[in-house]
């Protein structure tokens, strides 16, 4: 267990999986929050630097033994960013379902003391969010099984 590219998949698996739960446990809760996007950010930022080091690491010292470990160690990054495409997506979709263009048109609607009204976008505002961590909890479970696949090729 001294292979660095074994080790560092593990710390991105681990990470992610983490991220992968508590999203999955927010997003059935319905209750959305700050406390997901902390470890989903950092299993993002754990997943790029890994390959980066293991770039590195492949120039300076040895290449993986397996060549196909390279689609497991890169592949996250391209989830990481399809990931965010759809959060996009999945925000403009709410917003359209309801009849708004963008969140400026929603904001625009909602009047100054309009409780009513204040109460309707932030129902929208909380579907919007729980689809942004279901998007992004499920990228997380995507990202840590690739680690954990790395961990057994590589």
């Amino acid at each position: 267990m001294d292979d660095p590219y074994v080790i560092g998949a593990w710390i991105v698996a681990a990470v992610n999986a983490v991220a992968a739960v508590l999203g999955l446990a927010l997003w059935l809760l319905g209750r959305p929050g700050p406390l997901f996007w902390v470890p989903a950010r950092t299993g993002q930022v754990v997943a790029a630097a890994y390959a980066v080091f293991c770039g590195a690491y492949a120039v300076v010292a040895e290449p993986p033994p397996d060549g196909l470990v390279w689609v497991y160690i890169l592949t996250p990054i391209a989830v990481s960013y399809f990931a965010e495409q759809l959060r996009l997506v999945a925000a403009q979709t709410v917003l359209e379902r309801h009849g708004f263009e963008s969140a400026e048109a929603l904001r625009a609607s909602v009047t100054s003391g309009d409780v009513d009204g204040d109460r309707f976008a932030t129902g929208i505002a909380h579907e919007v969010v729980l689809r942004e961590v279901a998007v992004v909890a499920t990228a997380a479970f995507v990202i840590a099984f690739l680690a954990w696949r790395a961990t057994i090729t590589g």
